[in-house]
């Protein structure tokens, strides 16, 4: 008889797996990432997996709600940090951050070439009601920044998410810079 995890040792594993998901989906994309490869990277078994995950997308999905979590929970220290920067500065800072964040993970590719199947796979499935995409996370930025707009907040989201999909041409030759100049653009015009 199994011996059941320790919360301890369910944490360990459970980080261990979201590594080896992030990894995987960065060499091979999630579809060809097996459970086997995934429990392999976790050392443990095949069966012990399901105690943790009901399935992979299910691992996938947490992965990339944990990549939200971490990229706009940045962005929105960048909007509250006390310091000198007007809001503008503190937007563009805040942008600039999460598309830097997004040029050095493997997220970009993630969601390049497997957002859309993992969220065709979860449609109509409980886990689709975990999923909570760019818009309701820049929208709550925003909202829990203080920060006021001069355009609404569903043009503020486009504006953003189109900065983010620019991340795809950051290996351009001067890309950071001209990046740089648009997001302080973009912030003087939609950050009051």
């Amino acid at each position: 008889m199994a011996v059941p995890f320790s919360k301890t040792k369910r944490d360990e594993i459970s980080e261990k797996l979201k590594e080896g998901a992030r990894m995987y989906a960065a060499e091979n994309g999630m579809k060809k990432t097996s459970v086997d490869s995934l429990v392999t990277y976790a050392d443990i078994s095949k069966g012990a997996f399901y105690n943790f995950y009901k399935s992979k997308d299910e691992l996938f999905l947490e992965v990339v709600e944990d990549w939200h979590t971490d990229i706009y929970g940045a962005a929105l220290d960048c909007l509250l940090e006390i310091d000198e920067l007007s809001p503008k500065q503190k937007a563009a800072k805040a942008v600039f951050n999460a598309c830097r964040m997004l040029s050095d993970d493997s997220i970009m590719k993630f969601i390049e070439n497997d957002l859309d199947l993992l969220l065709n796979n979860i449609d109509g499935t409980e886990l689709m009601e975990r999923y909570h995409g760019d818009d309701i996370h820049i929208k709550e930025v925003i909202k829990y920044s203080g920060i006021k707009l001069l355009v609404t907040d569903d043009e503020a989201v486009s504006i953003i998410k189109n900065l983010a999909c620019s991340v795809l041409n950051a290996d351009m030759k001067g890309y950071w810079h001209a990046q740089k100049i648009i997001i302080n653009s973009v912030c003087d015009y939609i950050v009051k």
